[in-house]
């Protein structure tokens, strides 16, 4: 199930930063919800590398990454390198499905994300060359507040609705 939700929430990263129905814009980044009901706010780069933050209707978030000319095995490490205007540091991925990765490092790269003006990720290949991705992070911190704040409301509104047990036909009046 959190593969499938990973997954289906970078398709919707992968989409969501195109201005399409349904996603809010904010500078370079895009929030909305996928078709899991999970939350997202994105950024796509001009080569289609993706990267965004993706919460469940549970509350979990993930930081995520869709590489376009990387691909990777199914629950594989490697240890990538953020470079922004902040500086750098090594962040590890774990790749989920063919070229989509999650930042295992959740608070380095959501203060990352938060602060800085853009960020390259760089993730060493076997051949011994390297992937570098640039992305922008302009209306970032708001894309990603926005985001949140609406999938708390998801949560608060799915605990405070009871569930519903039995068949209408069983209620007597």
């Amino acid at each position: 199930m959190k593969k499938r939700l990973i997954i289906g929430g970078l398709l919707a990263v992968s989409a969501g930063a195109q201005a399409e129905p349904g996603v809010t814009m904010s500078g370079d980044w895009g929030r909305g919800i996928n078709r899991t009901g999970s939350h997202y706010a994105s950024t796509i780069n001009p080569s289609g590398s993706a990267l965004g933050q993706l919460c469940s209707s549970q509350g979990n978030c993930w930081y995520t990454l869709k590489v376009s000319e990387v691909r990777c095995n199914k629950d594989t490490r490697n240890i990538g390198l953020a470079a922004s205007t902040l500086g750098s540091e090594s962040i590890p991925l774990r790749c989920i499905d063919g070229n989509v990765y999650v930042i295992e490092d959740f608070d380095d790269m959501d203060f990352t994300v938060r602060n800085a003006a853009s960020v390259g990720i760089v993730i060493p290949l076997v051949s011994g060359e390297f992937s570098v991705s640039r992305f922008s992070l302009r209306g970032s911190t708001y894309a990603i507040d926005g985001m949140r704040a609406a999938a708390q409301r998801t949560t608060d509104q799915r605990r405070a609705t009871p569930a519903v047990r039995g068949r209408t036909a069983d209620i007597r009046i």
